[in-house]
């Protein structure tokens, strides 16, 4: 009885897509672009920077279902569907409002899938300021991997093995995870195998996010 209501909710949810797409997010603080004197904070590139100030954000399905995920302790959250939905502002915007990691140093990290596999197999030493190990992924306060599904598979697999590993010890300890795709579920399980979808099933939420590209209707 609890799965066909949260399906229901679920449902109604997606379909108030049109009205909360021009609903402004102005009562969201406005975001720094710099962290620590150096541009990028965060991960967080100057478009996606503009894109997730108050003025120009709009709390849209994807960003208000991801906020009410995450304010109710759900860890992993998948944001799934087309081009074009808010996924990846979503996914920055909250990596923007999570609190600094003043004792750790590891603050909130927004990544993309393709980033992450090209950094774990080079030498630390040659990351840049804004390139981070997997350890470093995977204790990190909060962490986005924004555009899963489009990263590069090796023949050997050694990258889709070092998505999964950052997922799941980010599970176990608990820490805050969003994941971007525009694969359904599936798909998803297909690719990352069902032990990842388990978890986010258990403990996280898969949110399906349907509607038209707003990209397309800005134009």
């Amino acid at each position: 009885m609890e799965t066909d209501l949260k399906s229901i909710t679920d449902n109604i949810l997606g379909n108030l897509r049109v009205v909360e797409r021009e609903e402004p997010a102005e009562h969201l603080e406005p975001w720094s672009w710099r962290e620590n004197g150096h541009e990028g904070g965060r991960g967080i590139g100057r478009r996606l920077a503009e894109e997730i100030q108050p003025g120009r954000l709009r709390m849209t399905p994807a960003l208000r279902r991801l906020r009410a995920a995450l304010s109710d302790g759900r860890t992993p959250v998948v944001l799934a569907g087309d081009v074009g939905l808010g996924k990846s502002v979503a996914a920055a915007r909250a990596v923007a409002d999570a609190p600094d990691a003043a004792a750790s140093g590891q603050h909130a990290r927004f990544v993309s899938a393709d980033d992450v596999c090209d950094w774990i197999h080079r030498n630390p030493r040659d990351l840049g300021p804004r390139e981070w190990t997997a350890k470093q992924l995977s204790e990190c306060e909060f962490l986005a991997i924004d555009e899963m599904g489009r990263e590069y598979l090796d023949a050997h697999g050694r990258h889709l093995h070092a998505l999964t590993r950052i997922i799941e010890r980010r599970h176990e300890a608990g820490l805050p995870t969003v994941l971007t795709t525009n694969m359904d579920q599936s798909r998803f399980e297909q690719q990352y195998g069902g032990r990842v979808v388990d978890r986010i099933i258990g403990s996280g939420a898969w949110i399906q996010l349907t509607g038209k590209s707003m990209r397309r209707e800005k134009k």
